[in-house]
């Protein structure tokens, strides 16, 4: 995702792109329980990329396949923000999916030479449809989140499963020269992760080959199976993350749960039926994710695109940014979910967040969530955290926070030192329970020595 040589190979990695090319068929509900081709198989070529060991020996036989976000319009990945540092001291790979038409033609106009092969259209036969992959009137002022007419979205099904059998092969298809995918675990964030649950819900309830676990995080939602279906009525169960006996690790938001409530529903060690769902108190939908996954600042150039794109959105003024280290809380589900798949070991569950009668959140007297996955930003406070900005687009999903009154702080902790070892002493709690990896002690650590009484 545009990573520099140089970054890729102080980690021992290499990163490489690949065109994958297949048929496929869009899909319809045949019924609660069952699914069916409505249109195709026909052509299609997409694009692929590989982070890998560049030392087939430190490969640890785990990769994770991630749905791409195209929520920009151009592909994005939420799993190398979010689990890199683990995923690289691991030795796990990473295979990102383009996703969506949208980004097909992204990649085309940023470089048509080198995507002039990419093919992304419309079974012959089917119906001519704008439409969206999303249910009811969901961020239809969006217009990457708009289907083209002249493709048909649903085709990614098939893409996605194909894929993963490709990387179960010998070598990986070629994708991983001198390696064996063991393990096989698919990721989606935020739209991606609607992607997902949507794909468990159609594709992943039977289990079995290519995935050994699923991490969807940053929303409950799932989408339609084609652009041109209809809305599932309202408490349809299809609606609401049915699992089966592949290990599924959901982690939310607490942004994601305030604006979206629908999707959550109770953990299982059912034999078909084993799902977990970590609820995080304190962060926005897009808070405090790493850096990198997103195209090189020449790629958004050629699209267009100046100053970094949507992401890079600027807040409000005299706004600061809800910085929360949400990645900490993924890179601690990956983990896991890991042991969770390979050693048997079911993941704790964990109390969801605090809702009134009205599905409100309900908030301590600081303006913080309660409830949820607790950790020294809301146990031990020095700021008010807030998920969204009202009308401020793609900077709404990083929120605000605002931190406490000087004497309020002094009344808490009476000096910094005192705060500092109670954020210290709940951050040893949160490792050692599994909450978060060791290296989020020192993020933890160096937000909190930044606070200031005064």
């Amino acid at each position: 995702m545009g990573a520099a040589r140089g970054e890729m190979e102080a980690l021992g990695y290499v990163e490489e792109e690949f065109l994958l090319r297949g048929r496929a068929s869009a899909y319809h509900w045949a019924g609660v329980d069952k699914v069916g081709p409505v249109a195709g198989p026909t052509a299609y070529c997409t694009r692929i990329l590989v982070r890998r060991p560049a030392d087939p020996m430190r490969f640890s036989g785990r990769v994770v396949l991630e749905i791409l976000n195209a929520s920009y319009g151009y592909d994005v990945s939420g799993v190398i923000r979010g689990l890199q540092p683990v995923m690289t001291a691991n030795g796990d790979a990473f295979v990102g999916v383009t996703s969506k038409s949208i980004c097909v033609r992204a990649l085309k106009k940023a470089d048509p030479i080198r995507y002039a092969s990419l093919q992304w259209g419309r079974p012959a036969g089917r119906a001519v449809c704008e439409g969206s992959m999303f249910y009811g009137a969901y961020r239809r002022d969006a217009p990457s989140m708009i289907s083209s007419p002249e493709s048909e979205d649903g085709l990614f099904w098939d893409m996605y499963t194909q894929t993963g059998h490709l990387l179960r092969s010998k070598d990986g298809g070629g994708l991983l020269p001198g390696m064996r995918c063991s393990r096989l675990y698919g990721a989606g964030a935020s739209q991606s992760s609607y992607y997902l649950n949507a794909y468990i819900e159609a594709f992943g309830r039977e289990g079995g080959p290519p995935f050994d676990g699923y991490l969807p995080f940053l929303g409950s939602r799932v989408v339609k199976l084609s652009q041109c279906a209809g809305d599932l009525p309202e408490g349809d169960p299809r609606l609401h993350n049915r699992s089966g006996p592949t290990p599924v690790v959901l982690v939310n938001t607490q942004g994601d749960v305030s604006s979206n409530p629908i999707g959550r529903r109770d953990d299982s060690d059912a034999p078909n039926n084993r799902f977990r769902l970590y609820e995080i108190p304190g962060p926005a939908h897009a808070s405090g994710m790493g850096p990198g996954g997103a195209p090189s600042p020449a790629h958004l150039q050629a699209l267009g695109i100046p100053d970094g794109g949507p992401a890079a959105s600027s807040l409000p003024p005299g706004m600061t940014d809800n910085d929360f280290p949400n990645r900490l809380f993924v890179a601690g589900a990956y983990l896991r979910l890991i042991k969770w798949v390979e050693q048997g070991v079911p993941p704790p569950s964990a109390a969801r967040l605090d809702l009134d009668t009205h599905g409100k959140l309900i908030l301590d007297e600081f303006g913080n969530a309660k409830g949820g996955v607790r950790n020294p930003y809301v146990d031990v406070p020095a700021f008010r955290y807030r998920t969204s900005i009202e009308g401020s687009g793609f900077a709404a999903n990083r929120g605000t926070k605002e931190i406490l009154a000087a004497d309020i702080l002094r009344k808490l902790y009476g000096a910094p030192e005192a705060y500092l070892a109670k954020v210290a002493a709940a951050t040893d709690r949160l490792i050692q329970e599994g909450w978060i990896p060791e290296y989020g002690r020192d993020v933890i650590m160096a937000d909190a020595r930044s606070v200031r009484f005064s």
